[in-house]
């Protein structure tokens, strides 16, 4: 199975980019989430800090795990998803 790369920058002063992102129930493992953290449009240094993706499923219920920081100065993290986020369908 091939691997998606969502890349996106996320801003945590203001509104995010962020294309739509379609999943199928078996592509664990294959898809990853790439963001850049940005604080008004410049880098958040990572250096320390422990970045983690989190998610509502369908059934309510939350996922939160954590994520690899691949650039810390330039405020870079990847996350790939796991087979528990795709337990429930919807």
């Amino acid at each position: 199975m091939a691997n998606k790369v969502f890349s996106m920058k996320l801003d945590l002063n203001g509104r995010a980019n962020v294309p739509r992102i379609e999943v199928r129930r078996n592509d664990f493992d294959t898809t990853t989430f790439s963001a850049q953290i940005m604080q008004d449009g410049v880098p958040v240094n990572l250096t320390g800090l422990k970045p983690v993706f989190e998610c509502i499923k369908p059934d309510g219920y939350y996922v939160r795990d954590d994520a690899l920081v691949t650039d810390a100065v330039n405020g870079k993290a990847e996350y790939t998803l796991v087979k528990e986020i795709f337990a429930k369908t919807g």
